[in-house]
């Protein structure tokens, strides 16, 4: 029996052309399947990429919120106590500001109550002698007789020193007062037109004294009045201190003359 032919297929598998194109076909297949598989693992790799990246970025905008919000909270903080410092530091500096207020008004009370208590302080004579008060008193002397009262004391009871005294005498008459260093003055009241004025320098080298609170300054021996013969046998006097008062201590006596 004849060979039988073999088939078409048997042909183009036995054609090299045809392997060659097949093989070509599926190698291109499979490096597109490769390619494809390739492109979904870029793909997977970048949104995974991406997602780690979103997720660093999340995750540190996290981090950066919570590192604001705990500076925020110790900023917060610190201020509080800043403020709270700044509060008692005030408040000290105000209460020792207050202290120091206080202490000055006390204090400039004290000395405004030392001063008007200083100022409200007053000297105060009294004149007299060893019967009492000079003021009011009658001394009978006779014509031409050396004639003073004396001994005069000249008392201060207030609580403050006096001036320099300045002591004025007069006399309803004319009289002269010799060696008793009075320095004769025309007087301007016409009930005691005689005048005179005692000049310390002729007494002491310190001038006038000053009679000091609760003191007492003595007259004790000078020489008298030489009354001057008149018609009338009483002689009206008047003594003036001026010491640094509102006034001065003022004692009128009266002269009476013996016949």
């Amino acid at each position: 029996m004849g060979k039988n032919k073999p088939s078409g297929t048997d042909q183009n598998q036995g054609d090299p052309k045809s392997v060659s194109n097949a093989e070509m076909e599926r190698r291109l297949l499979s490096l597109e399947t490769s390619v494809k598989e390739v492109s979904n693992n870029l793909v997977d790799r970048h949104l995974r990429t991406i997602t780690i990246v979103f997720s660093c970025v999340t995750g540190l905008i996290a981090v950066c919120a919570l590192l604001v919000t705990i500076l925020g909270y110790i900023s917060k903080s610190d201020v509080q106590q800043a403020t709270t410092r700044m509060e008692n530091r005030t408040d000290k500096a105000s209460s020792d500001l207050d202290a120091k207020t206080d202490k000055a008004i006390t204090e400039m009370n004290q000395k405004f109550q030392a001063l008007a208590g200083e100022a409200l302080k007053r000297p105060l004579l009294r004149v007299f002698t060893p019967d009492g008060p000079l003021d009011g008193q009658v001394f009978e002397v006779a014509g031409q007789t050396p004639f003073y009262p004396v001994p005069l004391f000249i008392a201060n009871d207030g609580d403050k020193s006096t001036e320099p005294l300045s002591v004025r005498q007069f006399f309803s008459v004319p009289v002269s007062l010799n060696g008793f260093a009075f320095q004769q003055f025309l007087s301007s009241d016409k009930d005691y037109p005689v005048g005179y004025y005692l000049d310390f320098t002729e007494l002491s080298r310190f001038g006038a004294p000053k009679i000091s609170a609760k003191e007492t300054w003595t007259f004790e021996s000078v020489q008298g009045v030489s009354l001057v013969f008149t018609t009338t046998n009483r002689i009206e006097c008047k003594m003036e201190i001026f010491y640094g008062a509102d006034k001065p201590c003022e004692a009128k006596f009266t002269l009476k003359l013996k016949h």
